[in-house]
């Protein structure tokens, strides 16, 4: 499989060991995260908190300078907003205490991007994501940060691959991310897109768990670490071990391949994540408080 351009970006918090979304406050403090891809070790971001609220998490590029930060707001201990520092900012909604809606909004207030959620016992089950005006997002938007575990590598390249093929030319696209589960832990995910005369479909099937903890465990935040990024797996308590992704685009083109995990503990939380894809390897570090 050909190596993949990541263009992640930034989305969405739910958290560890709470009873409503938009709280964090799990058992390991994420310190900072680096990344490495052949023999360089690059500083990715600093998180920084005030007792138990994230407040700031601050991204780097080239391993020592600052590329942008993300501040956090709440309101009762709930996130209801995260300021990018370059003026866009992520708007979030609730419903019943649970993310209804997450909007990605210009310094004019004009929407950029919409995320609707749905769900089925309390677990997400389905998420509708609506570009506004796709070229400028492409062009606008950092890679990484708040809501970027929402965005994989393959999400990003078959929307790319979907706008040049796209027979509607609209000025808007809606795709749809799909979960089931297995206990707590994600058991398929399913990207999609479909207009008349075209459809374009990632499947996930996640084939094996390790016994420990993921440290963004309802979390959607991940760095960005360049082609065949390390990914937060929203949803999932475990830390995936084997992945069997599935590409169709329309009735053109298929393709089938696997990605696996290698870890390295502190106790139950991991350290080291050694992603392994085709020839391709990234490993992602942690440190914590």
């Amino acid at each position: 499989m050909k190596k993949l351009i990541v263009l992640s970006i930034a989305f969405c918090l739910i958290f560890l060991g709470c009873e409503k979304e938009g709280v964090y406050n799990p058992d390991k403090k994420i310190k900072r995260v680096y990344t490495q891809e052949d023999s360089y070790k690059e500083l990715k971001s600093e998180w920084t908190w005030e007792k138990n609220l994230l407040k700031k998490i601050e991204y780097y590029w080239g391993g020592s300078t600052p590329e942008y930060d993300e501040r956090y707001v709440y309101e009762k201990n709930q996130l209801i907003r995260v300021d990018l520092s370059f003026g866009y900012y992520w708007k979030v909604s609730y419903k019943n205490n649970l993310y209804d809606k997450v909007e990605l909004l210009t310094p004019e207030g004009m929407s950029f991007l919409s995320v609707k959620f749905t769900y089925e016992k309390k677990k997400i089950s389905e998420i509708n994501l609506t570009f506004f005006d796709y070229d400028d997002y492409i062009a606008n938007i950092p890679s990484g940060g708040f809501m970027s575990g929402l965005f994989s590598p393959e999400l990003m390249q078959g929307m790319q691959k979907m706008a040049s093929k796209s027979k509607s030319k609209a000025d808007s696209y809606t795709y749809k991310i799909s979960f089931t589960y297995d206990k707590n832990n994600i058991k398929e995910r399913v990207l999609g897109y479909t207009e008349p005369g075209y459809s374009w479909k990632f499947t996930y099937k996640f084939e094996k768990y390790d016994n420990k903890t993921n440290p963004l465990y309802r979390f959607y935040t991940q760095p960005y670490v360049g082609e065949g990024s390390f990914e937060s797996f929203v949803g999932s308590k475990n830390n995936p071990l084997e992945i069997i992704v599935i590409e169709e685009d329309g009735d053109y083109y298929s393709d089938r391949w696997t990605i696996t995990y290698d870890y390295s503990y502190d106790g139950k939380f991991p350290t080291e994540v050694i992603r392994r894809e085709d020839s391709w390897r990234t490993t992602t570090f942690y440190e914590y408080y």
